[in-house]
Parts: structure tokens; sequence; C-alpha cells
């Protein structure tokens, strides 16, 4: 009777030492490059898994975990209002964002700003134009909360504000 037991506590001690060996086994994803083509995968849905940080993402964007980095594939138009006075979402991670000679703007009549960086977030801008971007409040283009913006040959052309 007591080797009938040892062996049943043997066995799920051996079963549970493969379990845990097996989740530390899987490896964590890094960041993720996340490509921005207006048809699987808008600025928007990509700005919002780069802020998940939890692999999960938006559907039709893939997602990491860390400093992801967004690739402009195409022009991107913003024609409303997404969140706090802004045509994108708040950027809240460490992110880059590869314009690739491509621009973002805001058309239509309802005046908002392009982006909004929240605190502590780091952000690259890389080769990109932001245009039309209005707000009564301070950046038009860009706000930013106590956060880290480095631009590289990005233009800021007719956005407004105070």
């Amino acid at each position: 009777n007591m080797t009938k037991k040892h062996a049943s506590n043997t066995l799920k001690l051996s079963a549970l030492a493969l379990a845990v060996s097996n989740a530390l086994l899987v490896a964590p994803v890094d960041a993720a490059t996340i490509t921005v083509d207006n048809v699987g995968c808008k600025l928007i849905d990509a700005i919002v898994s780069a802020n998940a940080d939890d692999n999960a993402g938006v559907p039709g964007c893939v997602s990491g975990n860390g400093a992801d980095t967004i690739e402009l594939n195409a022009d991107v138009e913003l024609n409303a209002l997404h969140s706090d006075y802004s045509g994108l979402p708040l950027i809240e991670s460490e992110v880059t964002i590869n314009g690739n000679n491509h621009s973002i703007s805001r058309t239509g009549v309802i005046d908002f700003r392009i982006m909004n960086i929240g605190y502590g977030a780091n952000v690259q801008l890389n080769d990109l134009t932001m245009s039309n971007g209005y707000t009564d409040g301070y950046g038009g283009a860009i706000q930013v909360d106590q956060a880290t913006v480095t631009l590289s040959n990005t233009e800021i052309l007719s956005n407004g504000g105070y």
C-alpha cells in the first residue's frame, strides 16, 4: 500500500515539474514590427497593439512586448476624432514610427490634433510628414505630456493651436 502511494506522489510531482519546466521554456515574444497598410492593419489599431505589450494586439496587426516599431506602407488620413481630442489613440509606450516618406494628415471638417503622447512614453518619428492637425489647445500636430519624442527627417506642416 505504501509503495503505490509513494509511486502516485512521485508521478504527480514529475507531472508538476514537467508543466513548470515547459512554462519556463516558452520564449517570451519580443518587440514586434507592425506594418500599417490601411487594409489589414490601420494606424489606430497598430498603436493600440503597440500599447498593449501583452502580445494580444488587434486582429490584423501583430503585437509584441516592449519597444515596437510601426512601419507605414501608405499615407494615413484621419477624418474622425479618436480620443482625447486626437485623431489617434494616446501613445503610452516605447514606439518607433517609420513613415517611409508617407504622411499622417487630418482630413474633413472636424478639428483635432494628430497625435497625443502620454506620460513617460518614448516615441521616435522617422521619415514622416504630419499635417492639418488643429486644436483650441496646445499641440496641433503632437501634444506631449512629460514624454520623450524624437523627430528624424519628419516635417510638421499646416498645424494649428496655441
